[in-house]
């Protein structure tokens, strides 16, 4: 339900950075900021190393709000490029908009050791942004935590992972002729990586204990065409076999998990 509910505390996952934010703060009160209760705080060693599965298992999972926070930008303890969380929470919401759950729900904040107060404005004006979003309805809603889990296995496909980084790099940096690139130039080249990704990471899922093409097909709002296309790649890579055929003639294919 969207829309901000009367009464409705959300459940917001922080993951946030053991070097900066989270480095010597107690999590009940901070700048003036009482967490609510049902605020969970998980520390990581650098932010940098937070996949966009781990954003996307985590709404599968019902909760409400996934919040990342960094270090400042150049400020990592591991002297990593700080791009790289802003690609994979892109990515994140990104696969969102293909599975039809707000995107809202994942953010990026950045917040430092000595920024306790800031760092509660971030975590609050999220909080705020996710009642108005409602509860997450992937709680109660079987299909669209499957389109999650095929979306978390996206996010951390080489393809995807591969064209996250070189969008990094040839937008900041350009190729070896020294040509960049605009967002939105790159765009058109991973927007589309993405949406086969997810396609055949919906269909692996579908296909676990076996199944037909138009099954999969009716699932997934896919044409047979499409999903028979997406398949015949797929065996070609050995993720998916061909089992017995049915006596009306349709084979049945299975996915290797």
């Amino acid at each position: 339900m969207k829309g901000k509910k009367s009464g409705f505390e959300p459940q917001v996952i922080v993951f946030s950075c053991n070097w900066g934010s989270f480095s010597g703060t107690d999590f009940s009160e901070i700048g003036g900021f009482r967490f609510p209760k049902k605020v969970r705080m998980v520390k990581v060693k650098c932010a940098n190393e937070v996949d966009a599965d781990v954003a996307l298992e985590t709404l599968k999972e019902g909760a409400d709000g996934f919040l990342l926070i960094g270090c400042n930008p150049g400020d990592c303890h591991y002297q990593l490029n700080n791009k790289v969380c802003m690609c994979r929470m892109e990515l994140a919401e990104k696969l969102l908009d293909l599975v039809g759950l707000e995107k809202k729900r994942v953010t990026l904040g950045w917040a430092s050791a000595e920024e306790e107060k800031k760092l509660g404005e971030i975590v609050d004006e999220f909080i705020e942004r996710v009642k108005k979003l409602g509860p997450n309805p992937a709680s109660n809603d079987e299909v669209l935590r499957e389109k999650l889990s095929a979306a978390a296995v996206a996010s951390i496909s080489p393809r995807a992972k591969g064209c996250a980084r070189k969008k990094i790099e040839l937008v900041a940096s350009g190729n070896i002729y020294g040509e960049t690139f605009t967002v939105r130039q790159f765009d058109l080249i991973l927007d589309p990586v993405l949406e086969q990704e997810y396609k055949r990471a919906r269909i692996m899922l579908l296909a676990k204990d076996g199944a037909k093409v138009q099954e999969i097909a009716r699932k997934t709002g896919l044409e047979d065409s499409d999903v028979m296309l997406q398949i015949t790649a797929l065996r070609q890579e050995g993720k998916i076999v061909m089992g017995k055929v049915e006596d009306d003639g349709h084979p049945i294919f299975r996915s290797v998990m």
